[in-house]
C-alpha cells in the first residue's frame, strides 16, 4: 500500500543501471517517490537550489567528484539535508575525507 506522503529525493549517480536499482528499491517503500537524478557537479548545484529535498543519496565515486564533494557543496549552500553515501569500495584517505568534514 502507497503512502499519501511523498518522499523527495536527490540521486546523485553516472550510472543509469545503478539509479535503476536504487529506484526500484525505494519504489518498494510505503511512500510516493519524487526524484531527481544529477550526474555533474553543475547539475547538482541547481538542484541543490530546491529547497525541500528529503534525502539525498549519492554514489561515493563519480567520473568528475566524490562523495566529499558532494558534503562540502551542501555545507556551503547551509542545507541540512541528509546525506546518505553508498559505495562498494572506499580507500582509506577517501574514509579520512568523510570523517574531517563536520556536518
Amino acid at each position: 500500500m502507497v503512502n499519501e506522503e511523498e518522499l523527495k529525493i536527490l540521486l546523485i549517480e553516472h550510472s543509469a543501471e545503478d539509479a535503476d536499482v536504487v529506484l526500484k528499491i525505494l519504489s518498494q517503500s510505503c511512500f510516493q517517490i519524487n526524484y531527481q537524478c544529477v550526474t555533474t557537479v553543475e547539475d547538482l548545484q541547481e538542484a541543490l537550489k530546491i529547497p525541500d529535498w528529503n534525502v539525498i543519496l549519492s554514489d561515493y565515486a563519480l567520473p568528475r567528484f566524490n562523495a566529499c564533494d558532494v558534503l562540502k557543496l551542501i555545507k556551503n549552500q547551509g542545507l541540512d539535508t541528509p546525506l546518505i553515501r553508498a559505495y562498494s569500495e572506499i580507500q582509506r584517505s577517501d574514509m579520512r575525507c568523510q570523517v574531517r568534514i563536520p556536518v
